[in-house]
């Protein structure tokens, strides 16, 4: 049986299993992202080799860790949406509590082809800009008029769908 507590997975062998719960030490007192650079502040953050630091699920290589902050590198733009930073070792994760989380833009900047679209389907758009999912299955599109696109591939930067 496969177990998630604090959004670390355990396998347990039998379906009776046990574990105990140690709250995080570490606590996460501000949090903001300028440009493609994460910078946390709290208590007791983790400094040990196995740190790791994300937002919305991407990476982010680290710069400085001190157990008052960590600072990283986003190598790709997080998807859209309102996140917490992820700080966490092997220890478990530190606690956000109630700081307030980041907001991270939908933007759009271009979409083509912008003629000669087939009435009747299968013309593939390009939609160009930030905050897209890099899973595909997690990508929607939807044109106004409420017909459905559906997603071919999609990165931070760029979603193709078929009409």
């Amino acid at each position: 049986m496969l177990v998630t507590v604090d959004g670390i997975e355990a396998i347990c062998p039998k379906l009776n299993c046990g574990y105990t719960y140690n709250a995080p030490k570490a606590k996460i007192t501000s949090q903001k992202l300028t440009g493609n650079v994460i910078e946390v502040e709290g208590t007791d953050l983790p400094v040990t080799d196995d740190v790791e630091v994300s937002i919305s699920g991407t990476a982010c290589s680290i710069n400085i860790k001190t157990a008052t902050k960590v600072t990283c590198t986003l190598a790709s733009t997080p998807t859209a949406g309102d996140w917490h930073v992820e700080v966490r070792d092997s220890e478990g994760r530190a606690n956000p509590g109630s700081v307030a989380k980041i907001s991270i833009p939908l933007i759009v900047n271009s979409v083509s082809p912008k003629s000669n679209i087939n009435y009747y389907g299968g013309t593939v758009l390009t939609i160009k800009g930030t905050g897209f999912p890099l899973q595909t299955w997690k990508a929607k599109v939807k044109l106004d008029d409420g017909t459905g696109c559906k997603v071919l591939t999609s990165t931070s930067t760029e979603i193709t769908c078929k009409l």
